[in-house]
C-alpha cells in the first residue's frame, strides 16, 4: 500500500489485488484499540480468537519455495477475462462460499481506514466508493498519501473494480497529480484484457494474470502520452487466518495470498513477491513485500479505522 508512483501502475506497486482492491470500514471512531474483534461483515466476535491471529509470513516470502501450499496449487488457469465479462455494470454477485477466495473479495462502499508502512512511518488512506470508469459502473478504492511532503494528504488514485458472476474484475485506475480534483484525473490506467480474481479459488490453488496496463497521462504539453506495462503475475491462495490490526481489532477469516511477479516491463520487479491478507468488506488489510532473495523488505498494516464494514 505504498505511495503510487507517477511512472508505473500503482495497482501493482503495492495493491495488486483489491483486492486490488483493489480494495474498504458501522463506524469505529478513531481506530479501535483494545481487543475488539470484527467479523467478515463487521459483526462482533469473541476476542479469544486472537490466538489464531496471523503471524509474520517470513515463511511465505518471495522465493517461491516458502509455502508448501504453492507447490500444491491445482489451478493455474489464467484469470484474464474479456471485456464482456465486465459489462454487468458492477452489480452481479459472485459466490462468497466459506473457505473460498470469494468469501474475502467483497468491497463495501463507505469503508475507510488508514495504513502505515513499517519502514518509513508514512501513511495512506483507503476508501471504497461507488464510481464509474470507461462508461461502466464500478466500485473504486480511493487512495490518499500522507508524508512530510504531503502532511494534509494527496489524492493518488482510484482503482476500479466490478463484480462479475465469477469474481472481482480489475478494470484499471484513475491517476492524479497535484491539484487534481477527484472528478478530473490527470491520467488513467486500463487493463487489456481485463483480469479477474476468481471467487471459486480454494487454499493451495493459484491463478495467473497475463495482461497489459496502458497508462495514459492527459495534461502533457504536446499530446496524451500512453505507456504499456505488460505483467504476468501468479497468485497463490495460502489459507484463511484471523488477523490482528494495528488498532488491536481482530478481523476474522481473512484470506492470505502470495503474488509472485513472473514478467514485467520493469525488470527489477521480476522474482519479487508480496504476501497480503484480504477480508470481506475491507479489501486488503495487511501486506508484506519481499525481494528476490526472499528477504522481507517492508510491511504495512491498518493503523486507524474510520468506517468498518
Amino acid at each position: 500500500m505504498s505511495s503510487s508512483t507517477q511512472t508505473r501502475p500503482a495497482h501493482l506497486a503495492r495493491r495488486i489485488l483489491p483486492l486490488a482492491v483493489l480494495a474498504l470500514l458501522a463506524a469505529c471512531g478513531g481506530g479501535g484499540g483494545g481487543s475488539d474483534s470484527v467479523g467478515p461483515a463487521g459483526t462482533s466476535a469473541s476476542a479469544s480468537s486472537s490466538s489464531s491471529s496471523s503471524s509474520s509470513s517470513s515463511s511465505s516470502s518471495g522465493t517461491g519455495s516458502s509455502s508448501s501450499s504453492s507447490s500444491s496449487s491445482s489451478s493455474s488457469s489464467s484469470s484474464s477475462s474479456s471485456s464482456s465479462s465486465s459489462s454487468s455494470g458492477g452489480m452481479e454477485s459472485f459466490p462468497t462460499t466459506a473457505g473460498t477466495l470469494g468469501s474475502c473479495l467483497t468491497l463495501t462502499p463507505g469503508v475507510k481506514f488508514f495504513t502505515t508502512a513499517a519502514s518509513t512511518g508514512n501513511q495512506w488512506s483507503w476508501e471504497n466508493l461507488a464510481d464509474t470508469f470507461e462508461g461502466q459502473t464500478t466500485i473504486a478504492v480511493q487512495q490518499h498519501s500522507y508524508s512530510s511532503i504531503y502532511p494534509n494528504g494527496k489524492l493518488q488514485s482510484r482503482a476500479e473494480y466490478q463484480r462479475t458472476a465469477s469474481g472481482l474484475a480489475s478494470l484499471g485506475e484513475k491517476r492524479y497529480r497535484d491539484g487534481d480534483s477527484a472528478d478530473k484525473p490527470s491520467g488513467k490506467e486500463v487493463w487489456t484484457p481485463v483480469w479477474s480474481t476468481p471467487a471459486s479459488l480454494k487454499p493451495g490453488e493459484s491463478f495467473t494474470i497475463d495482461s497489459t496496463s496502458y497508462l495514459t497521462w492527459f495534461n502533457v504539453t504536446v499530446a496524451p502520452n500512453t505507456t504499456a506495462y505488460p505483467y504476468n503475475v501468479t497468485f497463490t491462495f495460502l489459507g484463511i487466518e484471523d488477523v490482528t490490526l494495528g488498532t488491536g481489532q481482530i478481523v476474522k477469516s481473512a484470506c492470505k495470498l502470495r503474488g509472485l511477479t513472473n514478467a514485467s516491463k520493469i525488470s527489477s520487479e521480476v522474482g519479487q513477491a508480496n504476501v497480503f491478507w484480504m477480508a470481506a468488506g475491507w479489501g486488503q488489510i495487511k501486506g508484506e513485500w519481499y525481494d528476490k532473495s526472499g528477504a522481507l523488505k517492508d510491511t504495512d498494516y491498518i493503523s486507524k479505522v474510520i468506517v468498518a464494514p
